[in-house]
């Protein structure tokens, strides 16, 4: 799999993905998928879709900011550690640059959503363990319009009370498209 994620020199020690490229592991951290939360007794089940609720809101207007060219506004639903590192002109020039190497979104498409556990940068001993969203999008942009070709997966966290992105990436899955994420009912 195929990873080209965005990420700004002054975020790689935060371990943030907004410009670069790279290979990922062959068993992505996925977590627990929402279609299995949603077989959960609804004592267990509420609390953790109600984090999925708003996580999906963030991560779908997330995705919305990229598609319409929205850098300030996708800076400001930033997790706070990122902003502290990165000015939103730094941003803006990343954004103009992913534009530039992967073309412009032009559609996505939501495919699947799930519940991992770890620190905001996924470095061991770096905060605490708390829950994380991810989001997968089937994407086509002006320069990859294939179908299931290309992804892009939105991690959020909740931070002061409210859902933050930590990062977006492309994933390309042209070799291999795992069933989770192929077009069925994933939706929720």
């Amino acid at each position: 799999m195929d990873l080209r994620c965005l990420i700004v020199v002054p975020a790689l020690a935060l371990g943030l993905a907004l410009v670069g490229h790279g290979q990922a592991p062959a068993d992505e951290e996925r977590g627990l998928f929402r279609a299995t939360i949603a077989g959960y007794a609804e004592s267990e089940r509420r609390p953790l879709i109600d984090f999925l609720d708003g996580a999906r809101a963030t991560a779908d207007q997330a995705i919305r900011y990229v598609m319409d060219g929205k850098a300030d506004e996708l800076y400001n639903v930033m997790v706070s550690r990122y902003r502290e590192q990165l000015s939103v002109e730094q941003f803006r020039e990343a954004i103009a640059g992913l534009s530039a190497k992967e073309g412009r979104l032009v559609s996505f498409e939501y495919r699947n959503q799930a519940l991992s556990y770890g620190t905001e940068d996924n470095t061991p001993g770096s905060g605490p363990t708390r829950p994380i969203s991810q989001v997968w999008y089937a994407v086509k942009t002006t320069t990859s319009n294939e179908a299931d070709a290309l992804f892009v997966i939105v991690k959020t966290i909740k931070q002061e009370n409210k859902h933050v992105v930590v990062s977006l990436r492309f994933a390309s899955y042209r070799s291999k498209l795992p069933v989770w994420l192929q077009k069925q009912s994933n939706h929720p």
